[in-house]
């Protein structure tokens, strides 16, 4: 997988969905504190990043 590659998936996610991707994976925040960072419910925070993780899958198996 490139990063390029990797900047084009989540060019599809909205600004929403990529912030929340970013502050699981790269800030290390909890569902809780995203939550509160973004103010969605904690367990639309939790359908968003499965479903978020689910696509990018997805698109990077399509182009790599």
């Amino acid at each position: 997988m490139t990063r390029e590659a990797l900047q084009s998936a989540l060019s599809l996610f909205s600004a929403q969905e990529r912030r929340i991707l970013l502050l699981c994976f790269f800030g290390q925040k909890t569902q809780a504190e995203i939550s509160a960072a973004v103010g969605v419910p904690e367990e639309d925070v939790r359908q968003i990043i499965e479903h978020t993780l689910s696509r990018l899958h997805a698109e990077l198996v399509v182009t790599t």
